[in-house]
């Protein structure tokens, strides 16, 4: 038995050690997948702020099977929770003193639920008002949630069930052009656990404010990333081990001392098995990214991949190499929308 035990975690150790175990974690900047116009240079942000009758369902949530009333009116804290969240991804590329928040009045809607656009008019006037090029407008927002609790023998497990519907509308005066139209409903649930019933139901589960805060922000947040470039962090795992010379280069990663990395990882390419190779190389490709230097991450990744077709006992690190060169080839096109979008 003691001979089974330790030729299972050799095993063990043997797939561990087959995988990246590093992670090195920077900031890409993404293209917009919708960008405004070059020559905007300024924003306004509108809450249409339309009542429904239909939505006094959003004041009652389910506790299990009881149903509760919360009188709580969310309507601002919700319209500027998505102004931040749309804010907070574009202000590097307009001014903050560009972006003002206006509430309209409340109006009245319909059985229906339609929102007509607003006149050209009035567009031109709050545009005029806040000396802005570009109207973005949140026509609808709704959020409403339930909760759910059970024990599983051991401990208490709750979720929140959440659903939100918005929709939006980015309005060019000068063109007279809808640049945006977006209508989305959308789900989520938030899960936690505690062996305390109390403890899981007032510190653990998003309170209903809470989670009127978090969704709104992200689905402006969301629309923000859409319009303009924003900054993503990425994880990206690297082989740290498996001789000395890998793990005095990931030491060096750990410090930010790429160059002297780098140079360990070029050196093992001159002088070791094609496994180890592969591994530099690969890690070689991923300290470039870290660098900007894409066009040499690419051939680095290539070097990998062509290392391990040797090898086809790591097939899987391979496959992740692969993947890598994906990603990379991803990027290096981003760039170049980047570009497109006077962004570098």
């Amino acid at each position: 038995m003691k001979k089974v035990f330790l030729l299972c975690v050799f095993l063990l150790i043997s797939i561990t050690l087959a995988f990246p175990a590093g992670v090195l974690t920077y900031e890409i900047l993404r293209p917009a997948s919708d960008p405004l116009p070059k020559d905007v240079k300024t924003l306004a942000f509108v809450y249409r702020n339309y009542n429904f009758k239909a939505d006094s369902i959003t004041h009652f949530y389910k506790y299990n099977d009881e149903t509760f009333v919360d009188n709580e009116d969310y309507t601002k804290l919700i319209a500027e929770s998505a102004y931040w969240g749309f804010r907070a991804t574009v202000e590097e590329h307009y001014s903050l003193d560009t972006i003002p928040f206006v509430m309209l009045d409340e109006t009245e809607g319909d059985s229906l639920r339609t929102i007509p656009p607003l006149t050209w008019d009035k567009v031109n006037l709050i545009c005029a008002e806040n000396k802005s090029d570009v109207l973005v407008s949140l026509d609808d927002i709704t959020i409403f949630n339930n909760y759910e609790t059970w024990f599983d023998g051991e401990k208490y497990n709750g979720v929140a069930d959440i659903s939100s519907f918005h929709r939006w509308t980015v309005y060019d005066p000068l063109t007279e052009v809808y640049l945006f139209e977006e209508a989305e409903l959308d789900s989520l649930q938030a899960f936690e656990t505690d062996y305390y019933l109390e403890q899981l139901v007032k510190s653990r589960l998003p309170h209903r404010e809470e989670i009127m805060k978090v969704v709104a922000f992200s689905i402006g947040e969301a629309l923000g990333k859409k319009l303009a470039p924003y900054w993503e962090t990425v994880y990206r795992e690297y082989y740290d081990s498996g001789t000395r010379e890998m793990r005095e280069a990931a030491k060096k990663v750990r410090e930010e001392k790429w160059d002297e990395a780098l140079q360990i990882w070029a050196e093992i390419q001159t002088n070791a098995p094609d496994k180890h190779k592969a591994r530099a190389a690969f890690n070689m490709a991923i300290v470039h990214e870290r660098l900007g230097l894409l066009t040499q991450a690419l051939i680095d990744i290539q070097v990998s991949i062509n290392f391990y077709k040797n090898i086809k006992k790591l097939e899987k690190e391979r496959e992740l190499a692969e993947t890598l060169k994906e990603v990379l080839q991803r990027r290096k096109s981003e760039v170049e929308q980047l570009k497109a979008q006077n962004v570098e």
